[in-house]
């Protein structure tokens, strides 16, 4: 099995297998990596970065910043799910929703066997 993890506008893919790093970013911080809870907690809207060995950085999911952690987690926890899958020749995508609901959803990152639709940011 193939998994990507498709960025949040459609337009780059990251093999799973290749991601280097996943990061918060808190938009408008001076240094991007700095960021004390109270900040994140505060911020309206935080981008969940991921970057490749290959020196992909794309934009996986955008949030509120106190649903930040929750959502890296959640990234994570899903990668260490479909690492443990057995390869069957089948490609699958990670995605999460454009937009953010009015409540933390259940389930962030969506998984499918078809390549989501393209979609725009909405903002």
């Amino acid at each position: 099995m193939t998994a990507w993890l498709v960025s949040q506008d459609r337009l780059a893919l990251v093999r799973i297998d290749d991601i280097a790093s996943v990061q918060i970013i808190v938009p408008g911080e001076p240094d991007p990596r700095l960021h004390p809870m109270k900040r994140l907690e505060r911020a309206e809207e935080v981008q969940i970065m991921v970057g490749s060995r290959a020196g992909v950085t794309m934009c996986a999911a955008t949030c509120p910043g106190r649903d930040a952690l929750w959502a890296r987690t959640e990234l994570m926890r899903m990668f260490s799910l479909l690492k443990g899958t057995a390869a069957d020749n089948t490609a699958t995508y990670v995605y999460a929703p454009t937009s953010w609901p009015r409540r933390r959803p259940e389930q962030l990152w969506q998984v499918s066997s078809h390549m989501p639709e393209p979609e725009l940011i909405q903002r």
